[in-house]
């Protein structure tokens, strides 16, 4: 839903809750992590980082089904319809929303998906040398070869999505005047009026769930790699 605003009549709402905005922060840094590990050799650094990504994914899947207003797959599950709203009025400005618009959702699910896929090829891999994947003992050699290679492309093509993301990002903000990067670091957003009180109405859920969230994401991680 959006409103035409002005900055004039604009005032700062919350819209992302610490642990989503901690949660892609920390996926940012773990999937570089990953990138430079991997093309400098450091295998067993590589392997932590496709592990962390692969439980905070777990961690975003239960966020998304119990988390905040804002995070909960069901609020921003794009429909075709809204998708392709969006592109062809891709060159219009000044269209608030709170959280994601329909194709912030749509990237949202398609990096979720791919961010998941690519950890958990990489733990039945190997890299022809001396390191494999957790995994690899639980498959054929020519398995392993044959899901390395998939986790290769995996790769290749979530690298290719993360910077489609990235520059989709720029484009909102120094085209449509939409800045999203300020608010995932601080939470709020500037909204027109109706937005604000619809963004009063979200439900925020306390922390300390996100952290019971977490723990069992990181069991669920560790009943499959143990």
């Amino acid at each position: 839903m959006s409103e035409k605003s002005s900055p004039t009549n604009s005032e700062k709402s919350r819209v992302w809750d610490l642990p989503t905005r901690c949660y892609h922060w920390a996926l940012t840094v773990c999937f570089v992590g990953a990138v430079i590990t991997v093309e400098n050799g450091f295998m067993q650094a590589h392997l932590v980082f496709g592990i962390s990504i692969f439980t905070l994914i777990l961690f975003r899947l239960i966020w998304g089904l119990y988390g905040s207003d804002s995070a909960k797959f069901k609020n921003f599950l794009p429909k075709i319809k809204d998708i392709w709203h969006c592109l062809i009025n891709i060159r219009q400005k000044n269209k608030p929303h709170i959280g994601h618009d329909a194709l912030g959702g749509f990237a949202t699910f398609v990096m979720l998906i791919m961010l998941f896929i690519t950890p958990t090829l990489g733990m039945f891999a190997n890299d022809d040398l001396l390191f494999e994947g957790p995994l690899a003992e639980f498959v054929s050699q020519q398995a392993s070869n044959y899901i390395s290679s998939l986790h290769e492309n995996a790769a290749k093509a979530t690298i290719v999505v993360i910077g489609i993301h990235i520059s989709a990002v720029l484009f909102y903000w120094l085209y449509k005047k939409d800045n999203i990067i300020t608010p995932m670091l601080t939470g709020k957003k500037m909204l027109p009026p109706l937005l604000k009180k619809q963004a009063s109405e979200m439900r925020f859920v306390d922390p300390k769930i996100a952290i019971l969230c977490l723990i069992c994401a990181m069991v669920i991680a560790g009943i499959i790699l143990v």
